[in-house]
């Protein structure tokens, strides 16, 4: 009954792509019969109903993208004419509506199926999760034997298959630099460097300063002398006052009034970074349209960014003025690469309940209204919004943002119903995480039904705060960013593992905010098998050089001793989470990077990532789920838990139960 360790030395011959070297591969058999192992077999019946859990709460779509012609010909429009109108692919049938229920967007009519997410339903799957699976000592004893165990096999592998690894890299066409890196994780307003913003203030202070920029008449060179800035040439990075310092750890109220006051000035930052000015935000466009999406098209490292604007619902219009924006600012990178090569728009939705409620909305329903009416009516009548319909064809996601430090309880004591929310304090944070992925939910459901583009839910979960962010992230995120938090308990970091749920975190950020360096996870995450990727979050801030997402591999692979292999493998996952389209992930990863399989989905032409490291990570993740579902079979079938009804009844050639769990398909 005592586990073996079988170092077993294996000939694979071919991979997808090319010859797959021989190495070293790590076998480890469990014992035969694990019935008298109540703990470990009540852990596992738990997990698979976790994972199948989330599974009724993240949206997907009917029929892949790739397996659309007609939403690839929609998306492919919008790359060569983007700007102009192209209408839906598909035409809603008759009956089709969309209504408000208890703060939910409710679709209905022939041809749509789908069932609105009820909040009181996923409260008590919270609830259970989170107190009865995240929080109990069995679990956490069996998740944290599971994660160590991945972590030692890793450490073994590269140990006996390093020299092979590094001499398969060499033989391949592909170095890390010309791999493929996206940015999954970076706010629009920071995205430049100090030196690029001090750059464009000095040449438009020279060019323009007798430019007028305020409703009372002021010029550029009157708003510069107030703030001290006489002199164009006097102009350095210190005096522009977004350093990261001391203060702002732990204080991220500090770091958000850093960004809002260059040069000490609140009145410079609107001029140059905000869209609701005199200048209908001309600068800000100019910054991100000329000067960072040059940056990245001329990079020889090869990356792409995925940059957020803010829509907060705090007035009707928000969403007309800011297409209109973004249509006549042409806030696209048309000028340096192929549209949607190198930019993919996401929203981001501050959870600022405490800043605006009695000022800018009177409920936290005003609030969902205005955020999601707009793009409901722009589905439903493109040709009566032209300019929204056209944003929404080149957004990729929606993030929610804020600061996650501030504590907050997992659920209300008495759930109140957005409309009849008043108070001027947050809610919970699983409560509007809740609200904004079952609205996009249904969201995505009716743009499908007219063979339109879909959106992720990626908020920001983890950075700091409470655990049972990340336990509400689980359940409804495709993604998150940030995750750092996980290093905390260890149930979630096996389920994060075993869903390859998508994590953009930025240890550069952390440093300054909330976690050191010497006590960052992301080495342990790595080795772990975690589906991570590295972003800059703020470049303005936290950046030095002039390629700041480059700056941060190469950081993370000092601080962290990673490889180049071991950064491509982070750069691949980079392109797999990102929300860029079907054919530009085939043109960075190969025609096959879609496959649940982390083998059979990898050209290591393409990615630099070897296929014996893919291999590795596939079978230590089908032996992961193997191990579970071994565990609790019994327990499946007494509970009648459903692991896939259709796939339950299945057997392969040899006679084995064929399961679906996670997306991995495996016999046992």
């Amino acid at each position: 009954k005592y586990t073996k360790l079988n170092f077993i030395y294996y000939l694979f011959k071919y991979s997808v792509y090319r010859m797959m070297p021989e190495y070293y591969k790590l076998s480890i058999s469990s014992p035969q019969d694990t019935s008298s192992d109540s703990d470990a077999t009540q852990c596992a019946n738990e997990i698979i109903a976790t994972i199948k859990m989330r599974e009724k709460y993240v949206y997907k779509r009917t029929v892949s993208e790739k397996d659309d012609p007609n939403l690839i010909a929609f998306k492919s429009k919008y790359r060569t004419d983007p700007f102009s109108f192209h209408a839906p692919p598909k035409a809603l049938d008759e009956g089709v509506s969309c209504s408000w229920k208890d703060g939910v967007i409710c679709v209905s009519g022939v041809g749509s199926s789908m069932t609105a997410l009820n909040y009181d339903e996923f409260a008590n799957d919270l609830k259970w999760f989170y107190f009865t699976v995240c929080r109990g000592k069995k679990q956490d004893t069996f998740c944290s034997k599971r994660i160590k165990i991945i972590e030692t096999c890793f450490n073994l592998y590269v140990t006996m298959n390093q020299d092979i690894e590094e001499t398969s890299e060499k033989e391949d066409s592909m170095d890390f630099y010309r791999a493929t890196k996206v940015d999954n994780h970076i706010h629009g307003g920071s995205a430049m460097t100090q030196k690029e913003l001090l750059t464009f203030i000095k040449n438009k202070l020279i060019a323009e300063g007798d430019r007028i920029v305020t409703e009372k008449g002021d010029t550029l060179a009157q708003c510069c002398a107030r703030s001290g800035i006489t002199d164009p040439n006097s102009l350095f990075a210190e005096r522009l006052g977004v350093d990261t310092t001391s203060k702002m750890f732990h204080r991220f109220d500090n770091f958000n009034d850093s960004g809002d006051n260059f040069f000490g000035s609140g009145e410079i930052n609107s001029i140059f970074m905000k869209t609701n000015n005199l200048l209908k935000g001309e600068y800000i466009a100019s910054l991100q349209r000329d000067t960072v999406f040059e940056r990245v098209s001329r990079s020889a490292s090869h990356y792409a960014i995925e940059p957020r604007l803010s829509i907060k619902g705090v007035n009707d219009k928000e969403w007309q003025q800011m297409s209109h924006f973004f249509c006549s600012q042409r806030l696209v990178e048309e000028k340096h690469a192929p549209v949607g090569q190198l930019v993919k728009w996401m929203i981001q939705i501050p959870r600022l309940v405490n800043a605006y409620m009695g000022k800018k909305y009177n409920s936290f329903g005003q609030m969902l209204h205005r955020i999601f009416d707009p793009m409901i009516e722009a589905t439903l009548h493109p040709e009566d919004h032209p300019e929204l319909h056209i944003f929404l064809a080149h957004i990729g996601g929606f993030d929610c943002v804020d600061d996650e430090s501030i504590y907050d309880d997992l659920l209300q004591t008495k759930h109140i119903l957005p409309d009849d929310f008043t108070e001027t304090q947050n809610p919970p944070y699983s409560y509007w995480c809740f609200y904004i992925a079952a609205n996009l939910r249904a969201l995505n459901h009716l743009r499908e039904l007219r063979g339109l583009n879909v959106f992720t839910f990626k908020p920001h979960c983890g950075e700091s705060g409470e655990t049972h962010h990340l336990a509400t992230g689980y359940l409804l995120a495709d993604s998150i960013n940030h995750g750092i938090n996980l290093v905390n308990n260890s149930v979630l970091t096996y389920l994060y593992y075993l869903s390859q749920v998508g994590m953009a975190l930025c240890p550069i950020s952390n440093d300054s905010l909330f976690v050191k360096f010497k006590n960052s996870p992301v080495g342990q995450f790595f080795k772990l098998g975690l589906r991570l990727s590295l972003n800059t979050d703020d470049p303005l801030q936290f950046h030095n050089s002039e390629h700041p997402l480059v700056e941060e591999y190469l950081v993370s692979k000092k601080l962290f001793e990673l490889t180049n292999i071991d950064l491509s493998e982070i750069a691949r996952n980079s392109v797999l989470i990102s929300n860029f389209d079907h054919d530009i992930k085939v043109s960075w990863l190969g025609d096959q990077y879609w496959k649940p399989s982390i083998l059979d989905a990898n050209d290591a032409n393409k990615s630099n990532v070897p296929a014996m490291r893919c291999d590795y990570r596939q079978n230590s993740l089908i032996q992961e789920l193997k191990y579970i579902v071994q565990l609790s079979q019994n327990v499946i079938r007494r509970a009648n838990i459903a692991l896939d009804k259709r796939e339950q009844s299945k057997s392969d050639e040899n006679g084995l139960t064929v399961f679906v769990i996670a997306g991995q398909t495996f016999s046992v």
